[in-house]
């Protein structure tokens, strides 16, 4: 079976409520990802919520609120939705799809955040698997033929 830990990203931004929004910003940018978890702090690491560049536009731009002055605390969601480490792939996709969520954060047996998962490395895996199953299912070739 395979696990969260075996398709998440672990080189994951993450920062704290006290934020400005401007660096949030600019942690999506140098990440390349829409979401940012919130730690209590950067020793523990302990997730509290996440922040993305939709909950930056709907709750601060959509309502009038200038984001160059608020924080990650005046627009994030709280408490996240996490996942662990071990959970099978299949539970994931199931949390996210009855969450209506395109990515989870992923913390450790501690609730540590370790990494996140995205709707692209479920993706990513799927594909894998389609080109095994696909090498695999050519007619004539014995096992040594396959990667």
């Amino acid at each position: 079976m395979q696990t969260i830990k075996d398709i998440m990203t672990t080189e994951v931004a993450c920062t704290t409520p006290d934020t400005s929004l401007t660096e949030v910003a600019r942690l999506m940018v140098e990440f390349e990802c829409g979401e940012v978890p919130l730690v209590e702090n950067f020793e523990t690491k302990k997730v509290i919520g996440v922040i993305t560049d939709r909950d930056i536009v709907c709750r601060t731009l959509g309502i009038g609120k200038n984001p160059m002055v608020c924080t990650a605390a005046d627009c994030m969601t709280s408490p996240s939705i996490t996942v662990n480490e071990s959970m099978s792939v299949e539970d994931c996709l199931d949390l996210m799809k009855d969450n209506q969520i395109r990515r989870v954060p992923v913390v450790d047996k501690n609730g540590i955040l370790s990494g996140i998962v995205s709707q692209v490395d479920l993706v990513d895996k799927v594909d894998e698997a389609v080109k095994v199953i696909q090498e695999v299912s050519k007619p004539g070739q014995t096992p040594s033929q396959i990667h």
